[in-house]
C-alpha cells in the first residue's frame, strides 16, 4: 500500500493493499471535507489485472500553470507477490492513474 497527499487538493490518496474483497483498491480521503471515496481500477483486457501490493508509486503534480486537459497522475511501478495455490505473479507494466 501506497499513499500521497495532494496539498492543493487536501486529499490523501491510499493505493492498494491486500484486501479482503478487492472492492476499493484506491481511496481518496478529503481531510477538509471529512469525507472518502473509494474507487475501482478500470483494466483493459490487454494487459493483466495488477496486484496492488509491493510496489511502488509516485505522485506527478501539475505545476501552478495547470491546464484543463492535464491532470495529476500516480505512477505505479513493480508489485506482485506469491501465493502457494495459485503461484507467482509479477506485475510486469507500469501503470499511470490520472486522478480527477
Amino acid at each position: 500500500m501506497t499513499c500521497h497527499y495532494k496539498e492543493h487538493d487536501d486529499v490523501i490518496i491510499i493505493f492498494g493493499g491486500v484486501q479482503l474483497d478487492n472492492q476499493y483498491p484506491i481511496i481518496l480521503a478529503n481531510l477538509k471535507e471529512r469525507t472518502w471515496n473509494g474507487m475501482q481500477l478500470n483494466c483493459s483486457l490487454e494487459i493483466p489485472i495488477p496486484l496492488l501490493h509491493g510496489h511502488s508509486s509516485h505522485l506527478i503534480m501539475k505545476e501552478n500553470g495547470l491546464k484543463e486537459h492535464e491532470k495529476d497522475e500516480l505512477l505505479i511501478i513493480g508489485g506482485g507477490g506469491n501465493c502457494f495455490s495459485f503461484g507467482t505473479h509479477f506485475n510486469i507494466n507500469p501503470m499511470f492513474i490520472t486522478c480527477n
